[in-house]
């Protein structure tokens, strides 16, 4: 025999006996009764507890932050847009009351800036934004396009002035809802 294979037995040996010791140790029984302490369970529970109210506390707080957010984002974004629609349409205004030479191409901004403020207060409108607000913004959305639809229709002044003001109406009671 070489030295190399009664070095590999001599090892397998020591693993074959080490296993033995292991199965043989692992094999005997503990006498007792598994009972836990109850001073430690007490802890643990009152531990999970405090650690699930602070888990809840944390995702309302979070939830809260959240409608918040986009609460100032929608009513930031209504506002700038808005904003910039009214601006076109006063253009169009004074141009109309001038019976200025560029009376239709301003006709045409103010429709097209009506439109584009809609589209992007109905862009911000979001499950995160509470019923009433979001209710508010629709209404933003639709008297918003029923102005550009008056604009477009060159409807007599009477009644672009009703869609003007229910526009304005519809925007203000939105920004009542905005902080």
């Amino acid at each position: 025999m070489n030295f190399v294979s009664a070095r590999t037995g001599l090892a397998a040996a020591c693993a074959a006996v080490a296993t033995g010791l292991v199965l043989v140790a692992c094999t005997s029984q503990v006498s007792g009764t598994p009972d836990a302490n109850q001073a430690q369970v007490t802890e643990y529970k009152k531990e999970v507890t405090s650690s699930s109210k602070a888990a809840a506390s944390s995702a309302a707080a979070a939830t809260s932050s959240k409608r918040a957010t986009a609460l100032v984002t929608a009513c930031t974004s209504m506002q700038d847009a808005t904003r910039a629609s009214t601006a076109k349409y006063n253009d169009f205004i004074a141009a109309l009351d001038a019976n200025a030479p560029d009376m239709e191409a301003k006709r045409t901004a103010a429709a097209g800036a009506l439109r584009d403020g809609a589209n992007t207060v109905d862009g911000v409108i979001s499950s995160d934004l509470n019923d009433d607000v979001s209710a508010a913004m629709r209404d933003v959305v639709a008297k918003e396009n029923g102005l550009a639809d008056a604009v477009e229709r060159r409807v007599p002044v009477a009644p672009l002035n009703a869609a003007a003001t229910a526009s304005n109406d519809a925007k203000n009671a939105a920004l009542d809802k905005c902080p």
